[in-house]
C-alpha cells in the first residue's frame, strides 16, 4: 500500500484532501459486502477512514461556501452483512450560522462509467416514482434484461428530533427525487440518512424485482440506522474470529492483507 495513506492495521485513513490522489483513493476506499458495493465549496479540513474491521466508511470535512458559512459535515456508510441487498448512509451536517439547506434524495439509473464504451449507457428504462419519502427506480440491463429496482427511504432530524419537511419531486426517465429544504439554526446538527434496498433478477423473478426491493426497504427502515450499522459490524467482528490473519512487527503489510 503506498505511503499516502496513514498505516493501521484495520483501517485505511486519508488525512486531507487531494484532488490528484482522489482516483487512487476511491479505489482503496471501496466498500462491499459480497453482494454489491461502491466506489466512492471550498475545503478547509477533510479525512476519511474505512474501518475495515466494522466494514464502515467514515468521512469529515469542513467547507466554506461563498457567503462565508462553514458547514462541518460527517458522514457514514456501510453494506449490511445481515441483509445483503441493504445498505444505509448517513449524513450530519453542522451550519456555523443559521441557514437554509437544501437535501436532494435521488436515485439516478443513467450513470455512465468512465470506463463505459464511448460513453454508452447500460440501462433501459423499466418504472420510476416518489412514494412519500421514499424513491423507486428499476431499470434493465440492454444486452442481457437483468433487471435491478433499487429503493431509497429517508428520513430526518434536527438536533436528534425527527424534522422531515414536504417534499418537491421529480420524475425523469430513469430518475425519480424528493427534495426537502430545512431552516436550520447555527450549531444545530441536520442528520440525513437514507435506507436503500438494491434487489436483482439475479435473485427474483423480473416482475417481482420491484415490489421485493419495497417491501424489503419497508421491513429494513423500520429499525434506526445506528442499530443496523451495530448488527452489521457484530457479523463482521464474528467473521473476522475465523478468517482474519494476523502479521505481527509490520502494520502496513498487516493494513495491506
Amino acid at each position: 500500500m503506498i505511503d499516502y495513506f496513514k498505516p493501521h492495521p484495520w483501517k485505511i485513513i486519508e488525512e486531507g484532501f487531494n484532488p490528484e490522489m482522489n482516483e487512487i483513493a476511491e479505489s482503496v476506499f471501496s466498500l462491499g459486502n459480497g453482494m454489491m458495493g461502491q466506489r466512492g465549496a471550498k475545503v478547509l479540513a477533510f479525512s476519511r477512514e474505512l474501518d475495515m474491521h466494522k466494514g464502515v466508511l467514515n468521512r469529515q470535512a469542513t467547507i466554506q461556501l461563498q457567503n462565508g458559512i462553514q458547514l462541518q459535515i460527517q458522514s457514514q456508510r456501510f453494506y449490511s452483512l445481515i441483509n445483503k441487498e441493504y445498505a444505509a448512509l448517513k449524513y450530519s451536517i453542522i451550519p456555523s450560522a443559521d441557514c437554509e439547506i437544501k437535501v436532494c434524495n435521488y436515485v439516478d439509473g443513467d450513470v455512465v462509467n468512465k470506463d463505459s464504451n464511448y460513453e454508452e449507457g447500460f440501462w433501459n428504462e423499466i418504472h420510476q416514482e416518489t412514494r412519500q419519502h421514499n424513491v423507486i427506480v428499476t431499470v434493465e440491463t440492454k444486452k442481457l434484461n437483468w433487471r435491478v429496482s433499487t429503493a431509497v427511504g429517508y428520513e430526518s432530524f434536527i438536533n436528534g428530533s425527527k424534522n422531515l419537511p414536504s417534499t418537491v419531486s421529480e420524475i425523469k426517465t430513469r430518475y425519480a427525487a424528493n427534495t426537502y429544504t430545512y431552516a436550520v439554526a447555527a450549531g444545530q446538527t441536520l442528520d440525513c440518512v437514507k435506507h436503500c434496498i438494491i434487489a436483482s433478477s439475479f435473485h427474483h423473478e423480473p416482475d417481482f424485482v420491484e415490489v421485493h426491493a419495497v417491501k424489503t426497504l419497508e421491513k429494513m427502515s423500520a429499525s434506526d440506522f445506528q442499530s443496523h450499522l451495530d448488527m452489521s459490524a457484530a457479523a463482521w467482528a464474528k467473521k473476522w474470529e475465523t478468517t482474519d490473519v494476523i502479521i505481527q512487527g509490520d502494520v502496513k503489510a498487516q493494513q495491506a492483507v
